[in-house]
């Protein structure tokens, strides 16, 4: 099963509410593990980055999924637009 199979199928089954649902909560969770990382910034324990990384999987899954419920031509028009603006704010710096 690929992985797109997958993950419609987690859509079928728990419903995209729940999916959404889902997705705050992994912010959430990659928020919070964020915020350890900085503030053990000085800490040699890896422990932070691979919770920040582990996190950032869940958040990818989460927003592949994100991508299939919502119009995916619009975030990619949104995204182009949102690029350009940061584009433009960087000249200026």
């Amino acid at each position: 099963m690929k992985d797109e199979e997958i993950l419609q199928e987690a859509i079928n089954r728990y419903g995209e509410d729940a999916q959404i649902d889902m997705m705050i909560e992994e912010m959430s969770e990659l928020t919070q593990a964020l915020l350890k990382l900085r503030r053990n910034k000085f800490s040699s324990d890896p422990k932070y980055i691979i919770q920040v990384c582990e996190e950032m999987a869940d958040v990818e899954i989460m927003t592949q999924q994100m991508r299939m419920i919502f119009n995916t031509a619009f975030i990619a028009k949104f995204k182009y637009e949102k690029i350009i603006r940061l584009k433009e704010r960087l000249a200026i710096l």
